[in-house]
């Protein structure tokens, strides 16, 4: 059943971040961004690298404010033009199995309160 294997793996929205941004180390330091509205903690950005010209990846590990956030490794090098980026929301996946887990433990609790 494939059906069921599309579910699990769920496909997490790619969405294109407001403004642009520059970086230093893991800092990421934004121009007219919105990443109290757009980011979460789990969240990936994207960018063309405009010196190693790929795409890189990085995790979000903390938002700072509108135009202010941390990641979890440097890119290959800072970012001192003002570039474009994406945001994979990763973090919806991370929740959703969070919520599962709370649940499979929920129903073992009421288990275990049946038996006391």
């Amino acid at each position: 059943s494939s059906s069921s294997a599309k579910l699990t793996s769920l496909d997490v929205p790619l969405i294109e971040g407001s403004g642009r941004i520059v970086t230093s180390q893991v800092h990421v330091n934004g121009f007219e961004t919105k990443f109290k509205e757009e980011i979460e903690t789990g969240d990936t950005i994207l960018v063309h690298h405009p010196t190693s010209l790929e795409v890189e990846k990085r995790v979000v590990v903390g938002v700072m404010a509108q135009r202010s956030l941390t990641l979890d490794q440097a890119f290959s090098k800072d970012i001192s033009s003002t570039t474009e980026y994406h945001i994979r929301k990763d973090s919806l996946k991370l929740k959703q199995k969070a919520q599962a887990q709370m649940q499979e433990e929920g129903e073992e609790g009421a288990e275990a309160l049946q038996d006391a």
